[in-house]
């Protein structure tokens, strides 16, 4: 999937280029897969704290519902390596692959862009801990993976501070909105804890591979 998303951003610059289109279409295309890549983050921590709800136990199949929070964890991925490599070609910026990729390196919005580097570097980890989570056991992989609210912050923080639609009121609605559900979502399972013997298992997933 992550080398996916690259080679499609490179195909979309040689279509696009060969289009002539707009001389900003990068930059258009990157700020569309960053919103894209921020709901499907925004979807992929909400249905983790729901598979992990008490109030919606029940409501939904344990196998399925994590095995496509585990998809979708590799999508986010992929429209946050898009939403990264597609900025190469732009010239409206002029990214360099060093400034994109390692911390404090840009010349534009530094702290911002590092914020999002954080948020795909630890995607990566959350996402790779899914094939690994045999290895590193039940316990370290549900510790792992309350990184995933810290990231979820990030993201909102890189939107807000680089995002070139954050000042649009319907996308500021949108980080509103998506924002306060996960904190009611979170809220909700600080006050109404699962029991232990109720807790979601490694073997809850067996039956689902």
């Amino acid at each position: 999937m992550l080398l996916a998303a690259i080679v499609l951003s490179f195909l979309v610059t040689t279509i696009a280029s060969s289009a002539a289109l707009s001389s900003h279409i990068f930059w258009y295309l990157g700020r569309a897969a960053g919103l894209v890549a921020y709901w499907l983050l925004f979807s992929s921590v909400a249905l983790g704290l729901v598979i992990t709800s008490r109030a919606f136990r029940g409501l939904l199949g344990r196998p399925w519902v994590f095995e496509i929070h585990k998809f979708l964890s590799l999508v986010v991925l992929g429209f946050m390596a898009f939403h990264i490599f597609i900025m190469l070609p732009d010239q409206f910026i002029g990214f360099r692959l060093d400034e994109l990729l390692l911390p404090f390196r840009s010349h534009y919005r530094p702290v911002a862009l590092t914020l999002g580097g954080l948020t795909f570097y630890g995607s990566i980890l959350l996402t790779a801990s899914f094939y690994v989570r045999r290895f590193i056991g039940h316990r370290s992989w549900r510790a792992l993976h309350y990184l995933s609210f810290l990231l979820y912050v990030l993201a909102i923080l890189h939107a807000l501070l680089t995002g070139s639609d954050s000042g649009n009121s319907l996308v500021q609605l949108s980080y509103f909105v998506s924002g306060l559900v996960v904190l009611l979502l979170l809220a909700e399972r600080i006050l109404n804890p699962q029991p232990p013997s109720l807790r979601p298992l490694a073997s809850d997933t067996a039956a689902a591979r």
